[in-house]
């Protein structure tokens, strides 16, 4: 069934490629604006059809002698060779389209022409060549008036000076061309300028110029509603907040950044939004969410990897096949140029028919050879990178490596960059796996590390001859069998090198560029493996810091606890922990304890210091544990006073019975304890009911009081009491004397309250 499909499509194609060519070829201006307009539609779609279609342009311009059209003919065949990877053959011919354009003196093309020059070599990482066209390409649109095109080329060249690390330079050209935007309202050029400028400021550590640049240029991307820009100054916006610890700050912007990636399916702004968000939780310790995110975040990396490895993949087939056939299609467009003078002849359209299935047979089976290598790359790349213990996907890389070229010699090297040093903890030779063994990165005659210093390839086929490109000392036997041609590859995650890769032989010429593309295709999985290994790594490293710590603060937070419920009220403690603050409050029904020891001055004067704190810290911790049982709350101690109370600041319906109960007990404790003590201790009780307002007092050092007539009242109670009796008032006697037996006494007069009625409790 798919064989039918196949012919169909193929001979539909052949139809319409004939019937172009039958029309196309007659020598005429609209078919040749025809076939440019083709050869442009085909540029990203399939760029191979649009060299085709530009060739033909090309020659159908010239015939009819039109410069113009033979420019434009010139600059579509190069891009579409860009589009192909093929980067040498796009600067033929953009070259060739440049030289014509300054011939006929056609400044417009001659300015694109150098913007596509220059776009080469950006591609290709040769920046001072690339710069210099730019240049060439600002000075043309001066001259021209071209204030748009002006405003363009100046943040291009800003691009690159960013990218060489020269930011002042970089800022000089983005702040040139956002007065042009800004003069003439070009919005979009000048969210985009805007956007550059904040950039740069990230790069530099000025934060605050970052943020004020980029939240100006996300203010235009939004009057343009321009959802790229948009999406992407957010999630620039959210670095920048997460750069100075606002967290709170940072995870709005990157979720709203997130949010619009997704709905315009903008997949590689949803990964790095997806990184962000792993570090915004991580340092929030959220762990959960950081591992979560990191998670995603890998997931979309491998799925945006394969697509590149894919688009990598069927770009090096094709370049290999139109290289390896060059001459084949030389011939085959004599053949063709000779066929247009006999296109009215039945037996010439047969024939080229037949040329043209052969070539759409034979860009079928590329298509089919490239589509089943993308399969088992990707294979092997989701099974890397679905792995995070190291050792696991050395062997798993070995395993899959050793069936796709020779490995007589096979490593992976991690570069540690403290000692300068590339640490070989996986290393197979002859199928014998060495110890762990190191390369000094700055050892002469290393491959390993002149690969890692100039982060790039090395691809020998034949030791002794190529030895001299890299090293300027003469190359040394170091045993009779040693590799003859070897693959080194430095692996690399965000322009930093994590390791080196290398496949060697003791044969000759062992390697293509073939096997260098399968080796960077892996290489690419492999240095995400690396990177997602190392980020786990520090993760779960920041995992355990952080359990470790929160343990810490646990405890010295029980400990904070314990001592501030030492000084007070838990539920006034607990006001302070959520509220920050706590109010006064007048509780109507409370009974106050007063107590106060007898003869202290006296006995005290006779005691060692140490002793007499001793001393009242024994009787004065009981008294806390029988206040507490009783659910009373000590108040304070002032010498040797004490003061309780039950019914604040939690009301209590049996406040009297628990202040009275707290007292026998207290009493009880006296008395036993001076039975077996050396010194005599005897104290008065004092018991009042009634208002007192309760709050604490102070900033600095926080106390919990109370206060009140009540208060007074109890302390009148115990100093018109007498020794080992609990003297309470009348409103007191009045609530408890349904449930207590007391003793009235005779009525006494007390100072500042006039004559009052007391009454002990019977015990």
């Amino acid at each position: 069934m798919k064989n039918n499909i196949f012919k169909i499509l193929v001979f539909y194609l052949i139809l319409s490629v004939f019937a172009l060519n039958a029309t196309a070829t007659e020598p005429s201006a609209e078919n040749l604006q025809k076939l440019n307009e083709t050869a442009k539609k085909y540029w990203n779609v399939l760029p191979s059809l649009s060299v085709s279609y530009g060739n033909q342009a090309l020659t159908l311009a010239k015939q009819l002698k039109d410069s113009k059209q033979e420019v434009i003919a010139l600059r579509y065949i190069g891009v579409g060779y860009m589009y192909m990877g093929n980067s040498d053959r796009a600067l033929e011919y953009f070259f060739e389209s440049l030289n014509l354009a300054k011939k006929i003196n056609d400044k417009e093309d001659i300015s694109a022409a150098l913007n596509n020059v220059a776009m080469v070599y950006d591609n290709m990482g040769v920046k001072d060549k690339s710069l210099g066209y730019y240049m060439d390409s600002l000075k043309i649109d001066r001259e021209r008036d071209d204030q748009e095109g002006v405003a363009i080329s100046l943040n291009n060249i800003g691009v690159v000076y960013a990218d060489l690390g020269k930011n002042a330079e970089a800022l000089t050209h983005f702040t040139d061309a956002l007065i042009i935007c800004q003069k003439m309202n070009y919005k979009e050029t000048m969210a985009m300028t805007l956007g550059n400028i904040g950039d740069v400021y990230k790069k530099m550590g000025n934060l605050d110029e970052a943020l004020r640049y980029t939240s100006d240029g996300l203010k235009m991307s939004r009057e343009s509603d321009n959802k790229k820009g948009i999406a992407t100054k957010l999630k620039t916006i959210g670095e920048i907040y997460s750069k100075t610890g606002d967290y709170e700050k940072a995870l709005p912007h990157v979720e709203e950044s997130m949010k619009i990636a997704k709905e315009a399916q903008l997949k590689e702004l949803i990964m790095e939004n997806y990184k962000i968000l792993s570090d915004i939780y991580s340092s929030m310790n959220d762990t959960g969410k950081a591992l979560e995110s990191f998670r995603q975040y890998s997931v979309l990396k491998d799925e945006l990897l394969n697509k590149e490895v894919a688009s990598k993949i069927e770009k090096s087939q094709t370049k290999y096949e139109i290289e390896r056939r060059e001459k084949e299609k030389e011939l085959l467009n004599m053949e063709l140029e000779r066929l247009k003078m006999l296109k009215d002849s039945l037996l010439a359209g047969f024939v080229f028919i037949l040329m043209i299935a052969y070539v759409m047979y034979r860009l079928y089976r590329i298509k089919k050879e490239a589509h089943k290598n993308i399969i088992i790359l990707s294979k092997i790349g989701q099974e890397i990178t679905s792995n995070l213990n190291l050792e696991m996907i050395f062997k798993t890389f070995y395993e899959n490596i050793s069936s796709l070229m020779v490995a007589d010699g096979f490593g992976i090297g991690i570069c540690n960059e403290s000692d300068e040093c590339i640490e070989y903890k996986f290393f197979i030779e002859k199928t014998t796996r060495l110890p762990v063994f190191y390369n000094k990165i700055r050892d002469s005659g290393c491959f390993a590390g002149w690969c890692v210093k100039n982060k790039k390839e090395v691809f020998v086929k034949d030791v002794e001859k190529e030895f001299p490109k890299y090293f300027n000392i003469p190359w040394t036997r170091r045993k009779n069998e040693h590799p003859q041609s070897f693959l080194y590859l430095p692996l690399m995650a965000k322009n930093v090198v994590l390791g080196v890769l290398n496949v060697q032989s003791y044969h000759k010429n062992a390697y293509t560029s073939y096997h260098l593309n399968i080796l960077k295709t892996l290489g690419s999985y492999l240095a995400i493996a690396l990177d997602n290994s190392n980020a786990y790594v520090q993760i779960e490293s920041q995992k355990g810091e952080i359990e470790k710590n929160l343990k810490i603060i646990n405890i010295e937070k029980e400990i904070s606890e314990r001592l501030l419920l030492n000084i007070l009220p838990l539920k006034v403690a607990n006001d302070l922990k959520t509220k920050q603050k706590t109010e006064p409050e007048l509780f109507n029904d409370v009974t106050v304890f007063f107590s106060d020891i007898v003869g202290f001055t006296q006995i005290s004067s006779m005691l060692d210091p140490k002793m007499l704190i001793d001393e009242l810290n024994d009787i004065y911790t009981e008294f806390d544990n029988i206040m507490e049982k009783n659910s009373c709350e000590r108040i304070k101690t002032i010498g040797d006073a004490y003061l309780a109370v039950c019914g604040l600041p939690v009301p209590n319906k049996n406040h009297a019975e628990n202040i009275i109960n707290a007292s026998v007990e207290i009493l009880r404790y006296m008395t036993q304890r001076n039975e077996i003590s050396d010194i005599i201790w005897e104290i008065r009780i004092g018991v009042h009911t009634g208002k007192v307002i309760a709050g604490v007092v102070g900033v600095k050092k926080y106390i919990y009081d109370v206060f009140g007539d009540s208060i007074n009242t109890a302390s009148r109670m115990q100093t018109n009491g007498k020794p080992m009796k609990i003297n309470v008032s009348e409103s007191t006697y009045n609530i408890l004397k349904d449930r207590f037996r007391f003793i009235a006494r005779e009525t006494l007069s007390v100072k500042g309250k006039g004559n009052m009625n007391m009454y002990f409790l019977d015990q």
